[in-house]
């Protein structure tokens, strides 16, 4: 079929507030998952009342990057993370933080400050010691760790992670930006005067 017979796919991202964007990824695309990016004002925060028992948090220094590393890829996949955070790590803006059990690394997350907003991300605890909390009480950890630094705190989930959503907004989040993202097939055609190999 050569050139013209190929499909290409795309993703549009639209934000929702724009109903232009919205519009023509309708038209043409197919919904492919929603993501929220959430805000929560660092004067508005919950009290932090500490961690549950026998659990720290600690800043993570270079010695633990990979503590941190095998962590993420437990919770999220097998993604770079060491490469994230050794970036991590050489930035004065980023930090990253290990929630501990009897000083194994079982959670991890991460701070992004430029002085006036916080990004959280890289938060994770491992599948075993989910369900007990501690996801909870590692983000109310950041959060108050991050406040000295920030007016808000900022973090981004996507619409298919329901319980990482449900326990940001438990904890005050709320919407400050919605983004939709759409599928889109195209007929890949070369262009007039270029060669088409």
């Amino acid at each position: 079929m050569g050139e013209w017979g190929r499909q290409r796919r795309w993703l549009l991202v639209v934000n929702r507030r724009w109903t232009s964007g919205t519009a023509v990824a309708t038209l043409k695309g197919v919904w492919a998952f929603t993501e929220f990016t959430l805000a929560l004002s660092a004067s508005s925060r919950p009290a932090f009342s500490g961690l549950p028992g026998g659990l720290t948090l600690v800043e993570g220094v270079a010695a633990e990057a990979e503590q941190a590393s095998a962590v993420l890829a437990l919770a999220n996949g097998t993604d770079d993370h060491l490469a994230f955070l050794n970036r991590i790590l050489v930035d004065p803006r980023r930090r990253f933080f290990l929630l501990k059990e009897g000083g194994e690394a079982v959670g991890v997350g991460c701070l992004h400050s430029d002085g006036t907003e916080t990004t959280i991300h890289g938060l994770a605890v491992r599948p075993d010691r989910q369900g007990r909390g501690w996801g909870r009480a590692l983000l109310a950890g950041l959060l108050n760790l991050g406040a000295v630094h920030t007016q808000e705190f900022l973090i981004d989930v996507d619409s298919t992670n329901t319980r990482a959503e449900k326990l940001y907004r438990s904890l005050g989040f709320r919407d400050r930006a919605v983004t939709d993202y759409y599928e889109i097939s195209v007929p890949s055609a070369p262009i007039r005067g270029l060669p088409s190999g």
